[in-house]
């Protein structure tokens, strides 16, 4: 098994899921992967909806 590798997004909490770190995917979510560059997120507003970023 893959080691869990932290989402690209500065201001996410979750880790890249297996299947889309197989890919080469660096991000979470399809949201974070949109959103992941843009430097008006902060670090509390990341919005992805998992439950590492709404705790």
């Amino acid at each position: 098994m893959a080691p869990a590798n932290r989402c690209a997004h500065p201001g996410c909490q979750c880790t890249v899921p297996d299947d889309r770190a197989a890919r080469g995917n660096t991000y979470c979510s399809d949201y974070c992967e949109r959103h992941g560059s843009d430097q008006a997120h902060k670090p509390h507003e990341c919005g992805c909806g998992h439950a590492a970023c709404t705790a």
